[in-house]
């Protein structure tokens, strides 16, 4: 299996090649220093693991605010009524939640993930005379 060469890993083998260029007098065109050059590449190095440590502060925003809707989510729920998403949503009252915000957040606390949660099939009425009833998923959480 081959690994993923980075721009990191470009980047040492330059200075490498710099400090090899040196040791072998190769000449550099005019106004152009081997210090210069490795000051150019390290600067690059320290640029890249700035944008890594931003990403990955964003990353841990990101996750926190999953956590906090997460846990939301299974407060909102009853241990002993199945609701659907969009009770759950109603129930939240919140307009920044949405409803395929809630299904991500259930399937993370349902069976394939923290198994919190209890799925089920229940059929919805129709919402006008003449409709059709239909089954959509709703969720409980599991007693503990």
């Amino acid at each position: 299996m081959m690994t993923r060469i980075t721009k990191k890993d470009y980047y040492s083998t330059i200075l490498d090649l710099v400090t090899l260029a040196e040791g072998n007098g190769f000449g550099l065109p005019e106004g152009m220093t081997y210090d210069g050059i490795a000051e150019f590449v390290n600067h690059e190095v320290e640029l890249l693991e700035a944008k890594a440590a931003s990403a990955a502060k964003r990353a841990a925003a990101k996750r926190a605010a999953g956590d906090e809707l997460r846990e939301m989510v299974l407060n909102t729920l009853s241990d002993t009524e199945f609701m659907t998403i969009d009770d759950i949503v109603t129930a939240i009252g919140n307009p920044d939640v949405t409803k395929n915000k809630v299904t991500a957040r259930l399937t993370q606390l349902g069976e394939k993930g923290l198994g919190v949660v209890e799925k089920t099939q229940v059929t919805v009425e129709p919402s006008m005379e003449g409709g059709k009833s239909r089954k959509v998923s709703a969720y409980k959480r599991i007693a503990q």
